[in-house]
């Protein structure tokens, strides 16, 4: 079968057609997947002036693409066009493709992509598409060059066009080489190999293997003591279930005495009284030595006035199809029972808070302590200590929350976030 001149024309503007809908398609899903992105666990939302960034350049893309399909639709299929379609290629490659790859780099150097086949093509079709330009501009540059009636500034035109989409093809080879590889702390590069077609898969090992929930009063005497509420994996993607913790503390001239009861409920359960049995404690204020109170005594007689802090954590799914919070999150409310009197109370803080509020953080264990999660207290030897947040037992979840191909710094909650439509039962066990 006989092609014709005008079938080769039409084939090759619907290929350049159809790549470069596929790129704009692409720059404008990446857009919208960073603008609803929300503050969640590890990750957040990116900083306002690259959205912006983001957003102009899409807008620039799109009407550079029009205008060059007009343009080559003219060249090709009328004798007479005026425009010169190098440099229309020209500029729409500078103020579109190269500013848009140049900032999907950026972005793709701190922000994990979720790993499948779906994933992986996706990232590959987008090289195929800067491929077939260069192919398509190499083929054209050496027919013309071959031409002794074009001028010098028209072959700089198409030269110039070859390298800066060379030039996008590197920046988009940087993006799939952060998408689709991890690079460990010894700077060794590990193709990410999918295991399934469309299902994302994210590194959850390195982001929340021993890591908790730690919490510390300041009756502990030090910023360094934190108590352990729960393991991050004790709830994390399972949105059906509620985790009840109740802090109960009363402070004398001598001691002070605290309990912690924890326990791990279906939702509509949240408010059922079957705690387990709590760990007691009771702490010399001026030596610090903790001794383990007896279940028995901790619930008959070891409090008189106490005041007690009700708590509920509940994991926040990402989000289908567009992941709102790349993993989710965990939210929590709380009460504080005082003299029978059951209300909510703005005490708690995370980390950075005043010193004299009790607070909440994320804290991984270290490799001495890995997998530990027997009592809300360490014990050594049969001695309970507080775990300490200097190094010496948990490392803060800032250092470890590193994101991305570059290990950045995490954009993420660094605590549990507060949210007062969770319902808490004041209720005793």
């Amino acid at each position: 079968m006989c092609c014709t001149t005008s079938t080769r024309k039409k084939c090759f503007y619907a290929v350049l057609i159809v790549t470069d809908i596929i790129d704009l398609l692409s720059d404008w899903l990446f857009y919208y997947d960073l603008k609803v992105t929300e503050k969640g666990l590890v990750y957040g939302p990116p900083e306002e002036a690259t959205l912006k960034a983001l957003l102009a350049f899409c807008i620039v893309g799109t009407a550079v693409f029009v205008f060059d399909a007009l343009v080559l639709g003219c060249t090709l299929f009328r004798k007479n066009c005026l425009l010169n379609t190098d440099w229309v290629s020209l500029l729409a490659v500078m103020l579109g493709d190269l500013p848009q790859m140049s900032i999907n780099v950026y972005i793709a150097y701190c922000r994990e992509e979720p790993i499948s086949y779906f994933q992986l093509v996706k990232a590959s079709v987008v090289m195929a598409a800067i491929l077939v330009r260069i192919f398509i501009a190499v083929v054209q540059c050496r027919r013309h060059t071959k031409k002794t009636s074009i001028s010098k500034g028209a072959k700089c035109v198409k030269g110039t066009l070859v390298a800066v989409l060379i030039l996008n093809l590197a920046l988009a080879t940087c993006v799939f080489v952060f998408t689709q590889t991890k690079r460990h702390v010894n700077g060794e590069l590990v193709f990410s190999v999918p295991e399934n077609v469309i299902d994302d898969k994210y590194d959850d090992l390195r982001y929340f293997e021993n890591v908790s929930v730690f919490f510390h009063h300041p009756y502990y005497g030090s910023k360094a003591h934190w108590v352990h509420v729960m393991s991050i994996n004790d709830i994390r993607g399972q949105q059906d279930i509620s985790m009840s913790f109740i802090y109960r503390y009363e402070k004398n001239a001598t001691h002070l005495m605290f309990a912690l009861w924890v326990q791990k409920l279906p939702k509509w359960r949240a408010s059922a009284k079957d705690y387990r049995p709590p760990e007691c404690y009771e702490m010399d204020m001026e030596t610090r030595v903790i001794s383990a109170v007896n279940t028995v005594l901790c619930q008959r007689s070891l409090f008189i006035a106490p005041t007690s802090v009700y708590a509920t954590f509940q994991f926040t799914p990402p989000g289908f199809i567009f992941r709102r919070k790349i993993f989710g999150d965990i939210q929590y409310n709380f009460k504080v029972k005082v003299n029978g009197t059951c209300d909510f109370v703005d005490i708690m803080a995370d980390r950075e808070g005043p010193v004299n509020q009790p607070t909440i953080h994320y804290y991984r264990l270290n490799n001495t302590l890995a997998n530990y999660t027997s009592h809300h207290l360490l014990l050594e030897d049969g001695q309970p200590h507080f775990f300490r947040s200097d190094q010496r037992h948990l490392v803060d979840i800032a250092g470890v929350w590193r994101t991305g191909f570059g290990h950045c710094e995490s954009l993420g909650n660094l605590a549990p976030t507060i949210n007062r439509a969770i319902a808490i039962d004041c209720d005793e066990w």
